[in-house]
Parts: structure tokens; C-alpha cells; sequence
């Protein structure tokens, strides 16, 4: 963001955000570059002021998977601490300060000398484009988000919604990060110190990988790894279920119930308890209860015991069908 006739925030010493973000985006292009599978395109490598739309533009002909504008924060408050990641919000702000930002970063081009012009149908075009995006953008934000508080306590614990026209203008998965606040004099410091850049680069581009892992772009190496542990997993499920099982347990079919299983052989001197359908002497399934005290005759703790049934050869009263 920013650079050239656009300083951008000016921090308590003096310094502009411009060389802070500037410094911070080659560190995360660089990083970027030396991950297999990723490559970066800066917007502009030196001081010098990009138009907004000239922004999308770029990283349109460049074909890029997502568009990430690097910036640094400012406040009133000047105790005011921590990085933050922005979405585009076509209704409104998440906050006040999301909306005093988005106006400030907006009227950007005005410091520029840009003459704004407004096309309405490119508007709406645009507009239904970044519509389809606004789920990956915020996606995609909150993994960056979730890398950022590795590194310290964030100003908000999630993302936030403004309607960036840098943001507006891509027709891709677009975040804005607001690497810290520079109006405080201790992060101001931090911005400007190569090894705190190198941490934040480094986060930005965790999150990134850690969003295009679980969503890869078609034909890139990610798509490629994804595909492969598909593969492989199922290669594994196939082998499973189809290995022969290799138990030893067998069941004993017997003659006098066609289709049941008996109870398999017990061990030599162990007690063998009869089966709840096995056949009795006359060729009839005798159930039976192991419930204690709801046999009949002698009541043995832990045996099987039969059902209680009416005495053979007593016949129940069938009932009247004209009661009184």
C-alpha cells in the first residue's frame, strides 16, 4: 500500500508506513518465492504510488490465486497495539475504526493527484465477482489471522469487514493486513526492525499455506498433494476391506436347529452353560433366563435356569364368553 507522493501513516519519529509495508512485502515475497509451489508478484519493489485499480490490474495479468495488500495501522489512541486482518464488506464496517480506515485508505488516491472516475457497469461487475469470493477471502483471512497471535495479542480476536476499494477492485480472494499500528511508539519500532519483519512475513505466509492446504487452486502443487493423499487413502480403505480376516474364532452349526449357531467350545475344565436356543431332547428350542429366581425347581446362583411354564397335561380354563 501507499508509496511514492502517499506516505501513508506517519509514525511518532517520523518514519512513513510506506517503508515499513514496503520493507515487510519483499521479506514475504521473498519467503514466498522459496516455498515449492508458491511464487509472489509485487504490486510495486520501490517507492513509487500504484494506482488502486491499477493494483487489481496487476495481479489479474498475473494470474494470481489471491491478492494480500500489506499496510500498517494508525489510531488516535496512541496506546493502541496489534495487527489486524480486513475483508471486504459490501454492506458496512465491523466497527467504527473499520470504517474511519476504509475511508482514509479509500480517499488514498485523491493524495496521489488520481482523477476518481466511476464506471458503473465495471461497478457491478466487480461487485458480483468479489461476491462469490467473500467466503474464501474470509477464509482464507482467518488462517492468516490464527498465524498472527503467534506472534502477540492481536487488536481484534477475529477478522473485520470494510468496504476497501483496493479490495473491491480484485476479483479474487483479497484480505487486507494491517501489520501493526505505527502511531504507537513501541510497535513503530517493531515494524522497522528486520527480524520482527521476517516474523510477520513468516505468519502472513503460514496462514496462506495453510489455507490454499485445505483449498488448493486447481493445477498447482497443492491440487497435486491433494489429490496424491486422496489416492493413497483410498489405496488404504481398498486393502482394508478387502484382506482376507484372519481371526480364528468358528461357530458350530447344529443339526437340531438348522441355520443357529451353537456356543462355541469352551475351554478344557471350564463349565458349559446350554445355549438360550438349543434344542432340547424332543427336537423343541428350549429358552431359558439367565436372570436370577425366575426358574423353577432349585435356584442356583449363576446357572442357567428354566423359564416358568404351567404343569404338562393341566389345561388352563379358556375363558367365558358370556361373563356375568
Amino acid at each position: 500500500g501507499h508509496g511514492g507522493q502517499d506516505p501513508g501513516a506517519i509514525g511518532p519519529s517520523g518514519r512513513y508506513e510506506k517503508q515499513a509495508v514496503l520493507a515487510i512485502s519483499k521479506e514475504l515475497a521473498r519467503q514466498i518465492n522459496a516455498t515449492p509451489g508458491m511464487k509472489a508478484y509485487l504490486v510495486r519493489d520501490t517507492d513509487v504510488y500504484v494506482e488502486r485499480p491499477q493494483r487489481a490490474r496487476k495481479a489479474r495479468t498475473a494470474k494470481a490465486d489471491m491478492f494480500v495488500s500489506i499496510h500498517a495501522d494508525a489510531a488516535e489512541n496512541r496506546s493502541a497495539w496489534g495487527s489486524s486482518v480486513y475483508v471486504l464488506s459490501l454492506r458496512g464496517a465491523s466497527s467504527q475504526h473499520a470504517r474511519w480506515l476504509a475511508d482514509k485508505e479509500n480517499a488514498s488516491d485523491l493524495v496521489g493527484g488520481v482523477r476518481l472516475t466511476k464506471d458503473t457497469l465495471s461497478n457491478v461487475l466487480l461487485d458480483l465477482a468479489q461476491s462469490g469470493h467473500m467466503k474464501a477471502s474470509q477464509d482464507a483471512a482467518g488462517h492468516v489471522l490464527t498465524s498472527l497471535k503467534g506472534l502477540g495479542k492481536t487488536h481484534k480476536p477475529q477478522i473485520e469487514f470494510a468496504n476497501f476499494e483496493v479490495l473491491r477492485n480484485s476479483d479474487m480472494p483479497a484480505m487486507l493486513v494491517e501489520t501493526g499500528f505505527i502511531s504507537n511508539a513501541d510497535e513503530e519500532k517493531r515494524l522497522f526492525d528486520p527480524s520482527h519483519q521476517r516474523k510477520v512475513a513468516g505468519a502472513v505466509l503460514e496462514g496462506i499455506q495453510s489455507y490454499f492446504t485445505r483449498q488448493p487452486p486447481p493445477g498447482t502443487l497443492f491440487a497435486a498433494r491433494a489429490q496424491a493423499e486422496a489416492d493413497a487413502r483410498t489405496v488404504a480403505a481398498g486393502g482394508a476391506a478387502g484382506a482376507p480376516w484372519s481371526g480364528t474364532r468358528s461357530a458350530i452349526i447344529t443339526a437340531g436347529s438348522p441355520g443357529r449357531r451353537a456356543a462355541p467350545p469352551t475351554r478344557a475344565g471350564a463349565a458349559a452353560s446350554p445355549h438360550p436356543h438349543q434344542p432340547d431332547r424332543r427336537g423343541r428350542s428350549r429358552r431359558t433366563s439367565r436372570v436370577r429366581g425366575q426358574g423353577t425347581g432349585r435356584k442356583r446362583p449363576g446357572r442357567w435356569c428354566a423359564p416358568r411354564r404351567h404343569r404338562p397335561g393341566r389345561r388352563r380354563r379358556p375363558p367365558d364368553p358370556h361373563p356375568r
